[in-house]
């Protein structure tokens, strides 16, 4: 089994506060939550991936739920990461600035 660095209880620690301030206190509840956005993260982590397979290989980019359609009606692969906190929004900010 492995273990944590001090850098992931750190930002544990702080994705918990982040729930509380918002005041949801409930620990399952909380817990829910930071699997959803676990997953949430990993369907991102795997889109990334596929677009970049895609634009190597000059195909079009297959969305796993399909084409998205943006507010003026257009078609789009281009996904926004959620951003439900202020923790959520740093993190998505960084890791999609990458």
């Amino acid at each position: 089994m492995s273990t944590l660095t001090t850098q992931q209880k750190s930002d544990i620690d702080k994705l918990w506060t982040e729930f509380w301030t918002g005041g949801i206190t409930n620990p399952l509840t909380v817990i829910e939550q930071i699997s959803f956005l676990m997953f949430a993260r990993l369907l991102d982590v795997m889109e990334t991936t596929e677009r970049a397979s895609a634009r190597r290989t000059k195909k079009p980019l297959q969305g796993r739920f399909g084409p998205r359609t943006t507010a003026a009606g257009r078609t789009s692969s281009r996904r926004t990461p959620p951003r439900c906190c202020a923790w959520c929004a740093t993190r998505s900010s960084r890791t999609s600035a990458s």
